[in-house]
């Protein structure tokens, strides 16, 4: 059970360390890179439906 913990806990940690090191010097953060990503990937989709249709 300590394992599992740990584990979880270090993964967090890894992924929280990334998280700022990789963050764009813009200074936007992740959440604004998602939504970003998301609001691109759906003008994609919706273009690609017009031209099938």
């Amino acid at each position: 059970m300590s394992k599992l913990i740990i584990t979880c806990l270090s993964v967090v940690l890894i992924l929280g360390i990334c998280i700022t090191i990789f963050r764009p010097p813009g200074g936007q953060g992740i959440r604004e890179q998602i939504r970003d990503g998301h609001v691109r990937i759906s003008e994609n989709i919706r273009s690609f439906d017009y031209v099938t249709n």
